[in-house]
């Protein structure tokens, strides 16, 4: 394979943004979507890095963070986050970590645990499908070279075609 800096430029875009969350963060209280989110990123990425299945990790990391950039987060969010980051990134969540007001190290606090009981199944479900329905309006807005969206008209089957998809399934 060819050498290419893409995958370092990527890593660290995503790096600075987190940095950039971090060191202008103001916390507050966490959403449901949030809570649940937290808890399966812990449950899913604590596995992934059981079974060295870092890649994966770093996916969900991402993905999590995605989620928190654009949401209000408590201290004990924060916190998860950056546990879940210092694994791959020790450096920067040793630092973020001081900068939202810890004083003893990351790297001695405790993995952080998961509650089952505040997964939401059904809207981690829910904004799958709205993250689906919002990536295609924005790959057809690209196709079609449109710079400004003033009205998306979604049209959806009825009822009894999802019934026939999930009998065919």
């Amino acid at each position: 394979r060819d050498w290419s800096d893409k995958g370092i430029l990527g890593s660290l875009r995503i790096i600075n943004k987190i940095m950039e969350y971090f060191t202008d963060v103001k916390f507050g209280e966490d959403s449901k979507s949030t809570l649940s989110k937290i808890n399966k990123s812990i449950k899913e990425i604590s596995s992934d890095i059981e079974e060295f299945k870092y890649n994966l990790a770093l996916i969900k990391i991402r993905k999590l963070f995605e989620h928190i950039e654009e949401s209000t987060i408590s201290k004990d969010t924060g916190e998860k986050f950056l546990k879940l980051l210092s694994p791959f990134c020790p450096h920067v969540a040793e630092e973020l970590w001081e900068s939202i007001g810890n004083k003893k190290f990351i790297s001695n606090a405790s993995w952080p645990k998961f509650d089952e009981k505040l997964i939401d199944e059904q809207l981690e479900k829910i904004e799958l499908v709205v993250d689906g329905i919002r990536n295609d309006v924005l790959t057809i807005k690209e196709l079609a070279k449109i710079e400004k969206v003033s009205k998306v008209k979604l049209i959806v089957s009825p009822n009894w075609k999802w019934v026939a998809l999930g009998i065919v399934k």
